[in-house]
């Protein structure tokens, strides 16, 4: 399986100049947006230029985690394993989320059968 960003130079996989220029164009149109929105002391919504500058930067280094990835091939590896170990981790939180609501009628019901069972005694 190939890497779809590569191409072949003398038996190593190098990145295609497209998407280093795409990684470097994030990066400017990132900068540009934080520097206009600091600049800019008439802006209505001045955190908003500023959030959507750094969601850009946050896109520009996926670009280059992307390139790294091509580059050395280890560091996919070291990803996966990130990922396998977040998804363990998010496996019984989301189980114990789900049945939240479950857990919070079973104990209105056992509330229920103590107090019935409570004043039937007396």
């Amino acid at each position: 399986m190939g890497y779809p960003y590569s191409q072949v130079t003398r038996g190593h996989k190098k990145p295609c100049p497209p998407y280093i220029l795409i990684f470097l164009a994030y990066i400017i149109i990132s900068c540009q947006l934080i520097y206009f929105s600091r600049r800019r002391t008439d802006l209505a919504f001045k955190p908003a230029f500023f959030l959507f500058g750094a969601f850009i930067f946050g896109c520009g280094i996926t670009h280059a985690i992307g390139i790294l990835v091509i580059w050395r091939p280890e560091l996919a590896a070291i990803g996966q394993l990130a990922a396998g170990v977040a998804h363990e981790i998010n496996n019984p939180i989301a189980y114990v989320s789900a049945n939240l609501a479950n857990l919070a009628e079973y104990i209105d019901d056992m509330f229920t059968i103590i107090t019935i069972t409570k004043s039937g005694s007396k």
